[in-house]
């Protein structure tokens, strides 16, 4: 398991720096527009495009350092025992649910990518060949962290770590 682990902190952390990249896109942006009064027509929709991007692909380090949003006011005066199965539940209803994202999202990727389906913008890139295709690879790393969560869950309890 370390080694999956390992590969998906890797991407997390590599694609981090396509945020750096969207600013640099956004100054270069705005020097043209306000400086030379020259704006392009591709510079916010490959920032939007790179951001989304990111912010999927990340989402399975998020997930495996337990970073996501929770709702501690309820949970914090839950006993040890009855987190247990709360943790449980979370565990099962997020793979579940990740895994018909990935099945409602695989048919949309491969469709994208056997089209190269274009924005129909002015510049008409063709981004939703690589968005598409990225929420199904980000659910794909989520729903990997969380089995991996699953199975350290459930050798806790049998080891009576819980």
């Amino acid at each position: 398991m370390n080694i999956i682990e390992n590969f998906i902190d890797r991407i997390g952390r590599t694609v981090s720096y396509f945020y750096f990249f969207a600013v640099i896109i956004s100054m270069w942006e705005i020097v043209l527009r306000w400086i030379f009064n020259s704006p392009t027509i591709w510079a916010h929709e490959l920032v939007i495009c790179t951001c989304g991007i990111t912010y999927l692909l990340s989402g399975g380090i998020v997930t495996k350092e337990k970073l996501h949003i929770r709702i501690t006011a309820v949970y914090g005066l839950m006993s040890k025992n009855i987190k247990w199965y709360l943790d449980l539940v979370a565990y099962l209803i997020g793979i579940i649910s990740i895994g018909l994202l990935i099945q409602g999202s695989l048919r949309q990727s491969k469709m994208a990518i056997r089209v190269w389906e274009r924005t129909g913008s002015a510049w008409d890139p063709p981004l939703y060949a690589l968005i598409k295709p990225a929420i199904t690879v980000g659910a794909i790393l989520v729903v990997i962290s969380t089995i991996i969560h699953l199975v350290r869950h459930l050798k806790e309890k049998r080891n009576n770590e819980y």
